[in-house]
């Protein structure tokens, strides 16, 4: 019975020679284990090499299998290769220098980083120098050109003090300085035409009624409320025209117009409409019925009031055509007249819808007045 490591040998050299192709041989001396090369992608590919030591076999008993024993690892210098703990001793070795390879490399990049930041400091140094240089470029270029503008001969001390000095310019005259005008003690918050209330007169008042007597019953009526009149007077077209104090607006009053027109009927003196005094528009109402009978005045008034609350006539509607040409007509045309300034597109309204008709509306413009004037007379 041969020894057991014989044995052995015998083994590894019957699976190497079914690997390679050839036949065993009892003379070969082949480690125990083989060791294979390792791929290219292997870690430990470069410590291998590429060629087969000589056992002493022939070129063509030879086995094929890329056997090699590696060059020992520098930490592994005097160790037997062939010894069962040097590849995991190698092993362990390089897994211990991955740490220190790991944070070298993490060095590496902060230095790589930091000095890609100086870099980009030193390329806007460079900007910066280069656009320096640039604006003294321009500055010498400027200077150079006002050095060649200056005159070419030189001027004698005597030639400068002959030279008669520059007239002054001429004095401008300063502006009149305005005294300074003391600050008023009364300084109006409303303007005259914003305290004024106009009251209507339906008819006029009796010889008796003066307006003295229409100031203090205005100021009766309203002696609950904060609106006072300082003043009372008869206008050209027969209306009562009350001036309102000048910290009091003639719109406080509007609310209370029903007490105010109470206290001067009770006078004698129908009132018909109470507005502020402004700027106002007329307006054409057409398709009117003409059989309203003689109120037709107060009737399209109460009729455009509670059908439309939001206008409010500062004028009596009237007509405008004259009696007898509306004598054939069912229908005709009314003038009716809104306070403030306004227009078709203001007002928002195209038709008003009274005595169960659809009333289009139109913008008055009132004809041009026409004066005839004397003929001249030429002396000659």
């Amino acid at each position: 019975m041969p020894p057991k490591g014989k044995k052995h040998n015998n083994k590894s050299a019957s699976s190497l020679a079914n690997v390679t192709g050839g036949e065993p041989s009892s003379s070969a001396s082949i480690p125990d284990p083989p060791q294979q090369i390792p791929s290219a992608s292997h870690p430990l590919a470069p410590l291998f090499t590429s060629t087969l030591p000589d056992r002493g076999r022939s070129p063509s008993k030879r086995p094929r299998a890329n056997t090699l024993t590696p060059p020992p690892p520098p930490h592994l210098s005097g160790v037997d290769p062939n010894s069962p703990d040097f590849w995991p001793n190698a092993v362990k070795g390089i897994c211990a220098l991955l740490p220190t390879l790991a944070g070298d490399i993490k060095a590496l990049q902060l230095q790589v980083a930091t000095l890609t930041t100086e870099l980009e400091a030193v390329k806007a140094e460079n900007n910066k120098l280069t656009t320096t240089a640039s604006t003294l470029e321009s500055i010498v270029v400027d200077l150079y050109d006002k050095i060649a503008m200056l005159p070419k001969h030189r001027t004698s001390y005597s030639a400068v003090v002959s030279t008669p000095a520059p007239a002054p310019p001429p004095a401008t005259p300063s502006p009149p300085t305005k005294k300074a005008t003391p600050s008023p003690i009364h300084q109006a918050t409303f303007t005259k035409v914003q305290r004024q209330l106009i009251v209507q007169l339906t008819s006029p008042p009796q010889a008796t009624v003066t307006d003295d007597i229409l100031l203090r019953e205005a100021n009766k009526a309203l002696a609950h409320t904060a609106v006072r009149f300082c003043l009372a007077r008869r206008s050209k077209k027969g209306n009562l025209v009350l001036l309102t104090t000048p910290t009091i607006p003639a719109s406080a009053a509007i609310p209370h117009k029903s007490h105010l027109s109470s206290a001067i009927n009770a006078l004698g003196c129908p009132t018909g409409t109470i507005r502020e005094n402004g700027n106002w528009t007329s307006f054409l109402v057409h398709n009117i019925p003409t059989n309203l009978g003689q109120d037709t005045s107060n009737k399209v008034t109460k009729a455009i009031e509670e059908t439309y609350p939001t206008l409010s006539l500062c004028r009596p509607p009237r007509w405008l055509t004259t009696t007898k040409q509306r004598e054939t007509k069912t229908h005709s045309t009314m003038v009716i007249t809104l306070p403030l300034a306004l227009t078709l597109a203001s007002l928002g309204l195209k038709y008003l819808t009274l005595f169960n008709k659809d009333c289009r509306l139109g913008l008055y413009s009132p004809p041009p007045t026409t004066t005839t004037t004397p003929p001249s007379t030429n002396k000659t």
